[in-house]
């Protein structure tokens, strides 16, 4: 069976019979669905309403809405994955092994890049028609503007709205490797805004664009970082994805801004488990983002043992979660690196979609952590359940082993 995650049945929206099994978020009550919903199939379990439900009964989905900016609107915890186009055949074949992992915890929507300075838009085309056509997953597509005109963005939005896709994030771009400053193509992009523009302009296309809890590494400032953003959801973003942080106090005090300008839309929160020493702080550094002092001592422990820093990354990522989500951030975005075994660890520790959260009042600012980083009691162990059983080298570890193979 092929699980749909993530569909929001309302006014307007329609199933019928003979197509793909799947999750459906929908209300249901003792004699099926609710008003402007199918009648639910005898396979279908009874569940609490607005709980994901499982119908072995096959539907069509033509007909049901798949903007994220629904799915949001719902009000539940959500959480989505991203993924970056392999430039090979055998790393397709992995990352779809990946995914097959991953969708096990029932993913609102996934994510794929476009490669630095445009590099992979080709495979990220063809990936993302592929895995809504093999997984039933709702598949959001980045565009950016590096090395294009505005015809060639066009050119690959056009593409995207012929394969059915509904979503994007569009981004300027990060400059292509060995170009330090971003240089638009004559005549092309200047600014996501201006791509967000264009869109709406010539698409029906849901939209999402990028944040920094940080400040934009472009930025001279926080105000200009936070008014730059500004024009970028004036331009008709739904919704907002952090880069990758490591204090939750930085996505708070960017929270804090972002309200305060009149930001009001969905911020999905970036997460980045750690898989290595080097690795992170490479990426912290391409990126703009910051590694706690604290948690920089940790991972110099094992800057040449990276299964252990794996699990330093695992943990922590955990704590930051779980924080995040008991401060009433309900949207988590994953950055997963094409790998399943730490995101999977992560999200078993957390048990986001059954626990509840817990009830907060006043602003997320009332809800810092403490200093010194986060920290878990000794005698306190991370459930380790993150492979899945049908392909344990997905751990992404030549020592570690699946917990359940």
């Amino acid at each position: 069976m092929t699980p749909f995650a993530g569909f929001a049945f309302g006014a307007g929206n329609s199933v019928s019979p003979s197509h793909a099994a799947g999750y459906y978020d929908i209300d249901i009550n003792s004699n099926g669905l609710t008003s402007g919903g199918p009648s639910a199939p005898a396979e279908c379990p009874v569940a609490r309403p607005g709980s994901l439900v499982y119908c072995s009964q096959s539907f069509v989905a033509s007909d049901i809405v798949m903007k994220i900016r629904d799915i949001l609107a719902t009000g539940k915890r959500t959480i989505s994955f991203e993924f970056f186009a392999p430039k090979t055949d055998q790393g397709v074949e992995s990352l779809f092994r990946t995914i097959d992992c991953l969708k096990e915890h029932r993913p609102d929507f996934v994510s794929v890049t476009y490669g630095a300075g445009g590099s992979t838009r080709h495979q990220t085309l063809d990936l993302v028609s592929r895995i809504r056509a093999e997984t039933g997953l709702e598949t959001m597509a980045h565009v950016t503007c590096v090395a294009q005109s505005r015809a060639d963005v066009h050119d690959v939005l056009a593409r995207l709205d012929e394969i059915g896709i509904e979503n994007v994030l569009a981004l300027r771009g990060d400059p292509p490797r060995g170009q330090e400053k971003f240089v638009p193509e004559d005549g092309g992009f200047r600014l996501a805004s201006e791509v967000i523009a264009h869109i709406h302009e010539n698409f029906g296309f849901g939209v999402g664009a990028a944040c920094f809890p940080e400040v934009h590494p472009d930025s001279p400032d926080a105000a200009s970082d936070i008014a730059h953003l500004k024009e970028k959801v004036d331009a008709g973003v739904d919704y907002l994805i952090t880069q990758l942080f490591f204090d939750n106090r930085d996505f708070f005090d960017f929270m804090d801004r972002a309200r305060g300008a009149g930001i009001k839309v969905p911020v999905l929160a970036g997460i980045l488990p750690i898989l290595g020493t080097a690795q992170i702080r490479r990426f912290a550094a391409m990126c703009g983002a910051s590694i706690p002092p604290e948690l920089d001592q940790r991972l110099e422990k094992y800057i040449d043992d990276d299964d252990s820093a794996r699990e330093l990354g695992i943990e922590y990522a955990a704590r930051q979660m779980d924080e995040l989500w008991r401060a009433g951030v309900e949207v988590i975005h994953f950055y997963t690196i094409n790998r399943s075994y730490s995101v999977s660890r992560v999200l078993d520790a957390v048990d986001l979609r059954t626990t509840p959260a817990r009830p907060t009042s006043g602003t997320v600012s009332t809800l810092r952590p403490p200093g010194g980083g986060f920290s878990r009691p000794a005698n306190e162990t991370l459930r380790a359940s993150g492979c899945c059983p049908s392909h344990p080298r997905e751990c992404g570890s030549t020592r570690f082993g699946c917990s359940n193979p």
